[in-house]
């Protein structure tokens, strides 16, 4: 294990995201998000104080390009008044405690505002009505041409980072993993909705490649 270690020479890192309320009043629901320095594989059982050598690599709270890039796409994007991502409450960067799994090592809390609506998979989407998934794919889209106006493409492309609110119509894109800033060719292409999964086609990776960004959409499955 300790060839592992040294051979990356970096943090392994993992997060989880949580549904909460306030202790006083569990009206008031919300997000957490909780990213943390991981041991690497090996040494889970290993000593406190072999995993604790292992925080002492990180000198600094940052964490690796996963999870750094989602919390500073985040930030963009909220300074940047977009109205289609969770509205973030407090962000709390700590040090992990003895009893945790590596010692020493960075952790960060993310709490944000539940959102309305409801988070969508393949199965809640392909099971509802033509006209609501048009409704839900032209709503994706103004969200996502939101967060890139805002300063952020979003690059993890899942449905199930996406959250609908039928009752205003309306889209939200849930997470940034390897998000970055947009460069000038980077417009709305009607394949992003094949790439978040709210449209098929046999010829998939053809089709995603496609220069013209308006294609026929006759012969996909939507």
């Amino acid at each position: 294990m300790q060839k592992t270690f040294f051979k990356h020479g970096s943090a392994g890192n993992a997060y989880g995201t949580l549904s909460c309320h306030k202790s006083t009043d569990a009206a008031q629901r919300g997000v957490m998000k909780i990213f943390m320095q991981v041991p690497f594989e090996g040494s889970e059982y290993a000593s406190t104080e072999y995993r604790a050598f292992e925080a002492s690599k990180a000198l600094s709270l940052d964490l690796d390009f996963h999870i750094s890039s989602q919390i500073k796409a985040l930030k963009t994007l909220i300074s940047n008044s977009c109205q289609s991502v969770p509205s973030v409450v407090a962000i709390k960067y700590n040090r992990q405690e003895e009893t945790d799994p590596v010692p020493g090592g960075p952790i960060l809390f993310v709490l944000m505002k539940r959102l309305p609506g409801v988070p969508l998979s393949m199965a809640i989407f392909w099971n509802l009505e033509d006209s609501v998934r048009e409704q839900i794919r032209q709503a994706f889209k103004c969200a996502w041409i939101d967060c890139v106006r805002s300063g952020i493409i979003p690059a993890f492309q899942a449905i199930e980072h996406v959250f609908w609110d039928a009752a205003a119509n309306k889209a939200y894109i849930t997470s940034f993993l390897m998000g970055e800033a947009p460069e000038t060719n980077d417009i709305w292409r009607d394949s992003e909705w094949l790439a978040w999964d709210m449209a098929m086609t046999e010829n998939f990776l053809t089709s995603l490649m496609d220069p013209n960004p308006h294609p026929d959409m006759s012969k996909r499955t939507l």
